[in-house]
């Protein structure tokens, strides 16, 4: 894997640890509703759609 790839994907999984730990203490594996709620979350934040896409395709290529 190429090393842009991987910091790529640390940094869409270091997200997600964040969000959830917020949601939950300790942070559990996502269920399919904090996944979406994460991409709710980004939208708030006013992310653009591409960069939400290539998050969550890093995100599932992990989990």
């Amino acid at each position: 894997m190429a090393p842009r790839t991987v910091e790529t994907y640390m940094f869409a999984l270091e997200g997600l640890r964040e969000f959830l730990a917020q949601r939950c203490d300790p942070p559990e594996l996502p269920q399919t509703r904090d996944l979406r709620a994460y991409i709710a979350h980004m939208l708030d934040r006013s992310l653009s759609r591409g960069t939400i896409r290539v998050r969550m395709r890093s995100i599932r290529g992990l989990l």
